[in-house]
């Protein structure tokens, strides 16, 4: 085989890469929460995969819960979410025993970094987190 004649077969080889990413899956699976903040600040984390959300003319992005796992730990946490089959994550983490807490929230989707801050929290205005697959979402979050 001559140089010139390898040249397409190494170009469709290419080619054929480069469309398996393009069809790659990219439906979530596991959502996995990371917050750290005060060495021995407890918290309480509600997590739900389990609601409706829309948002309003207003952009308020309004959610109804269904069922929902309400958890009171000390930070750090680290948590893995099944979302296959929803598609979807809530969490609202208010800190316990003081009035805020100086936090970290990692969001990971799979093996995408989606959410990565941090701030204060506060025990009166909850901090809350909404992803939802191909959906669109505001930062503005009411639980209804």
């Amino acid at each position: 085989m001559t140089p010139r004649s390898f040249a397409p077969l190494l170009l469709a080889a290419f080619l054929g890469l480069a469309a398996c990413d393009a069809f790659e899956d990219k439906t979530p699976r596991q959502a996995r929460v990371r917050i750290t903040g005060t060495a021995g600040q407890e918290a309480t984390v509600i997590f739900s995969s389990q609601f409706v959300a829309g948002v309003t003319e207003a952009g308020v992005t309004q959610v109804s819960i269904f069922e929902s796992d309400t958890i009171t730990r000390t930070l750090p946490i680290d948590t893995v979410v099944d979302i296959e089959v929803s598609r979807r994550l809530f969490f609202e983490l208010a800190p316990q025993g003081a009035a805020q807490a100086m936090v970290r929230i990692r969001v990971d989707i799979d093996d995408r970094g989606i959410f990565n801050e941090e701030g204060d929290v506060f025990a009166a205005s909850p901090f809350r987190y909404i992803y939802l697959f191909n959906e669109p979402t505001t930062r503005v979050i009411e639980v209804i």
